[in-house]
């Protein structure tokens, strides 16, 4: 894998047919610029080379979901130098409900969202006048020893596109990184009592895995969960996962078409663990969005719900469109989504439950996007003239907002799977002809 990342770093790749992002417009000198910690090896995919945080490519939707976005005290003590700027930002903060400040928002906007989509703020004073949170996301760190590793959250549209929308294998590369907003770095520890050099050993071999394009993405994911649970027995039984985890990946991908005629895809259970999920975690997570209404209606329409199940025969229809119109053409896009999602979560120690109550999460996850995309797949049979990777894109947006920006989701989705899934029948949602 080592090999792997540097022969991909030397190509550089890019997105067939696509270049590289233009840059906006030169910045104003940074008057306020925030320090940066201590540049350390970072690992990222290659696509962080291209991406540019640009409101008039995107038309600044993060700048106008009316997310309660803090103002950090630093950056309030580096404008407290400014009195212009501190006149200015007063007009634009509110108190939180904690408490603290947040960006205020008027129409839907964020008071400093200029017309052309760009930050009155970063414009006039430079990116030290913004929050962490403004001058950071989609970019999300995290820390492992003295190792970092970086990648983009799929709630922007831009950031998708860069992360989703190539056909070629997602490309990483080792790079030295100076955080440049310290205090948004996730320092979090393990969670395990697993070294970091172990960690980068295990998430590196899972990565490859989820990359081997000689097996279905399901097997993928099958192979993953071999992999991790022989890994978890690696902390309390000895052994030295550094050195085993590739191998003990090569070996998980030969067993994993075993597993999967050991464990058939039941599309009865799948159909009903989706229609349940969907609306309870919607409840638990106090998701009252009207996108999530939009979801929950077309799922009612299209698949129906009586005595607790839906129309199995309506579904499997469904399900051969998805199969036919968006996963076959578009497959790549879905494991790059995977691929990404296991580095922006921090798999497999996301939590901190254990590896493989973290990977029952990831698996739900990519099998809740499957599952989106089949009841999408109704604008097929209704011959509807259909692009797909709009449809794809919108699921992963769907997903990624919950996901990174509804406090408490994943523990929420943990707890539903639990109340939702029959024991050991996780496998039982993993399709094990979902290329054929």
């Amino acid at each position: 894998m080592e090999k792997q990342l540097e022969r991909q770093a030397a190509q550089g790749v890019q997105p067939a047919g696509q270049e590289a992002a233009a840059l906006p417009q030169a910045p104003v000198p940074d008057l306020l610029a925030a320090p940066s910690a201590a540049a350390l090896p970072c690992l990222q995919p290659l696509y962080l080379r291209r991406f540019v945080c640009d409101g008039s490519l995107c038309g600044s939707l993060c700048c106008c979901a009316k997310w309660g976005v803090a103002l950090d005290e630093a950056t309030l003590a580096r404008c407290g130098k400014k009195p212009e700027l501190l006149r200015e930002l007063k007009n634009g903060i509110e108190r939180s409900e904690t408490g603290g400040w947040v960006m205020r928002h008027e129409n839907e906007r964020c008071v400093f969202l200029r017309e052309d989509g760009l930050c009155s703020l970063q414009r006039r004073f430079g990116i030290g006048a913004i929050s962490d949170v403004c001058a950071e996301y989609p970019r999300k760190t995290h820390r492992v020893g003295e190792t970092l590793d970086r990648t983009l959250c799929l709630s922007c549209p831009v950031a998708a596109e860069a992360a989703l929308l190539d056909p070629s294998p997602m490309a990483f590369e080792w790079v030295e990184h100076a955080a440049p907003r310290p205090a948004y770095v996730d320092e979090n520890p393990l969670g395990a009592a697993l070294s970091a050099e172990a960690f980068r050993a295990l998430q590196l071999a899972a990565l490859s895995l989820l990359e081997e394009r000689r097996l279905t993405l399901d097997a993928r994911l099958a192979a993953l969960g071999l992999l991790l649970a022989r890994a978890e027995t690696y902390p309390d039984g000895g052994g030295n996962l550094e050195r085993d985890a590739a191998a003990i990946a090569e070996a998980a991908a030969g067993q994993a078409g075993v597993l999967l005629a050991e464990n058939p895809f039941d599309a009865s259970l799948c159909l009903e663990f989706f229609t349940s999920l969907l609306p309870a975690l919607a409840a638990a997570a106090e998701d009252d969005l009207p996108e999530t209404e939009v979801r929950l209606a077309s799922l009612r329409t299209v698949l129906g719900k009586k005595a607790g199940k839906g129309d199995l025969p309506a579904f499997l229809h469904l399900y051969g469109q998805y199969k036919e119109q968006i996963f076959r053409p578009y497959s790549y896009i879905l494991e790059n989504w995977l691929v990404n999602e296991f580095l922006l979560g921090r798999y497999p120690l996301m939590g901190g439950t254990g590896f493989l109550a973290n990977y029952e999460v990831f698996v739900v996850l990519y099998k809740m996007l499957v599952f989106l995309l089949t009841v999408d797949a109704s604008a097929y049979s209704a011959g509807k003239e259909v692009s797909p990777v709009p449809l794809i894109l919108a699921a992963v947006r769907y997903l990624a907002v919950r996901t990174n920006h509804f406090p408490g989701y994943i523990d929420q989705l943990a707890g539903t799977i639990a109340d939702l899934l029959p024991g050991d029948h996780l496998l039982s949602l993993l399709d094990g002809q979902s290329e054929a």
